[in-house]
């Protein structure tokens, strides 16, 4: 009989995911302490430290990289007895690399019989000494701003005195800036009272409605002209030989009276848009002016 109870979680660990991290976190640590020194020195790494090694033929080879490359170049060294030797190798014997030996490895000798070449010389050197770091062909981002904090601070005696003399000048000429200040301010208002008058019949005659007189002369012109081509109606008439008292006479006249009243309502209509226009232009105009 099974009685009852939660859910019970349960938590693998997982190495391989835990070593993916890991080598990512590494990684990371690594690239930022790149960009710190390319920031810092203009390189991706750190001039400024050591490390243990030696020359051998003419390039460094770290510490911790010596057995392997001393092996390769002929230096006293090994078989090491836990791999299996291929028949005919002596142990000690300088021949790393036997045809069809699958599992050997060299060992350069870390003890008397078999040491290391006393020839190679282990020193201490830094990074920049053995990568021919010169600090003066490099530009880093922190000595630039260095530089122009320097610069900066350089300037700022300079810039102090200038600043100093150009408030002593401006003091100098403050009082000449406000009697200038005051003539014009008196100037402003003499010319303002001065053409006061002419302001006020400005506006006056802004304020005036042409509407009036507009149109009687709008309409008066359309009067004109139709008085002036009278007498060549007349005359067409005439050579057409209708008689001023018959019906085709008196049907072209009153059509020519229409044309006549029509041609006088529009005359007068466009006289009035434009007066009320012209009145408009000139308060605005009056507004505008001092």
């Amino acid at each position: 009989m099974c009685g009852g109870g939660g859910t019970q979680t349960t938590q693998t660990y997982d190495p391989e995911f835990n070593r993916v991290l890991a080598e990512i976190a590494k990684e990371n640590q690594q690239m930022a302490g790149e960009l710190y020194n390319v920031f810092k020195y203009g390189v991706d790494y750190n001039p400024q430290e050591t490390v243990r090694g030696a020359y051998i033929n003419g390039k460094w080879v770290d510490e911790k990289d010596l057995p392997k490359v001393v092996a390769k170049e002929g230096t006293p060294g090994r078989w090491d007895t836990t791999y299996n030797r291929q028949p005919g190798v002596v142990q000690g014997e300088n021949a790393p690399n036997v045809p069809g030996y699958q599992e050997r490895r060299w060992i350069p000798g870390t003890d008397p019989e078999y040491g290391i070449d006393p020839n190679i010389k282990i020193e201490t050197k830094t990074l920049g000494e053995i990568r021919g770091y010169d600090p003066n062909a490099q530009t880093s981002e922190m000595q630039y701003l260095q530089n122009v904090v320097e610069a900066n601070q350089e300037l700022l005696g300079p810039r102090t005195e200038l600043e100093k003399s150009q408030l002593q000048a401006a003091q100098n000429i403050l009082p000449l800036q406000e009697e200038y200040a005051s003539t014009l301010l008196k100037d402003q208002t003499s010319a303002i009272n001065q053409r006061a008058p002419l302001r006020t019949k400005l506006y006056n005659l802004a304020g005036e409605d042409d509407t009036n007189r507009m149109v009687s002369q709008a309409q008066a012109d359309v009067q004109h002209s139709y008085d002036n081509t009278q007498k060549q109606f007349e005359r067409r008439m005439f050579l057409a030989g209708i008689s001023p008292n018959s019906s085709s006479y008196v049907s072209a006249l009153n059509s020519r009276n229409l044309d006549k009243a029509r041609m006088i309502a529009g005359a007068r209509t466009l006289a009035r848009d434009k007066a009320k226009d012209k009145q408009f232009n000139r308060l605005r105009t009056a507004l505008t002016t001092v």
